[in-house]
């Protein structure tokens, strides 16, 4: 299963790429309905995850409130290709941004759920790497306040607008300094199997923090499908694959893991 779904979803991606690149106009009713297929995939994997541990189970809890995030994501992307490509309209601000910011929250909470059942301390990490993402965080808030929040504010747009950019840049940045702690918290907790899952989430909020970014300072050109602005989708989307592949993998290595357990015992009895 892994040898097909994995590659079949970086295809997706190559796909939707080239007809972005190689297409006629990147505003075609094909290119945005292609754009929507990953963002809806990491519904799908969200909860194909929480099956794989089970509702009940305390992770199958963390991973719904996560999938609730994501499907807040999904349905912004939805109301904004209605805006955008059906109706022409400008969907920005609108009730897309309602559903985006919603989705951050959310994730956020479902990221402090996973923290609580690792139950690790940080007299366990290593002082060096603490040390070395302390830096990491203080690059990074630095980066955000200044291109995401000090360039993307716009006296023209008046305060509404820019606060719900201000939103997005203080929502990236709360993600993905929460992704950089997992990944060193997920190292001590079951010698760091499920590591992979977080290098997966950390590139995508690292994704679509750079194309949040990007959007707030290059608005004007992006939303008339100017190129190279339009193929900012792109830089989305890859945040949005990467999350999608976090989802599976999380979701099959356990199912593995499961299998090959019962044929241990298959073995044994």
């Amino acid at each position: 299963m892994k040898k097909i779904i994995k590659p079949s979803l970086i295809l997706v991606y190559i796909f939707t790429a080239a007809v972005y690149i190689l297409g006629p106009i990147p505003e075609s009713l094909l290119t945005q309905t292609l754009y929507l297929i990953l963002p809806t995939l990491s519904v799908v994997f969200g909860f194909y995850a929480i099956n794989s541990f089970g509702f009940r189970s305390a992770t199958g809890k963390a991973l719904f409130i996560t999938t609730l995030g994501l499907s807040c994501w999904a349905i912004g992307e939805f109301t904004w290709y209605w805006l955008r490509s059906i109706l022409n309209v400008d969907p920005f601000p609108t009730i897309s941004d309602f559903f985006f910011i919603l989705g951050y929250p959310l994730l956020f909470v479902g990221m402090y759920m996973h923290f609580k059942l690792m139950s690790v301390s940080f007299k366990g990490l290593d002082k060096y790497m603490v040390a070395f993402n302390f830096l990491v965080i203080i690059i990074l808030a630095i980066l955000v306040s200044y291109f995401g929040i000090y360039k993307a504010y716009n006296p023209i747009e008046g305060v509404f607008n820019n606060v719900i950019i201000m939103l997005y840049g203080l929502g990236d940045l709360a993600l993905l300094i929460a992704s950089l702690f997992a990944l060193q918290f997920i190292s001590l907790y079951r010698g760091g199997k499920f590591r992979l899952f977080w290098w997966y989430i950390s590139f995508g909020f690292l994704s679509l923090t750079i194309a949040d970014i990007l959007f707030a300072i290059y608005r004007g050109p992006y939303t008339t499908y100017a190129r190279p602005y339009a193929y900012l989708d792109l830089v989305w989307l890859l945040g949005h694959l990467f999350i999608v592949l976090g989802m599976f993998y999380y979701g099959s290595t356990i199912r593995d893991a499961r299998k090959k357990a019962e044929k241990e015992l298959a073995n044994i009895t």
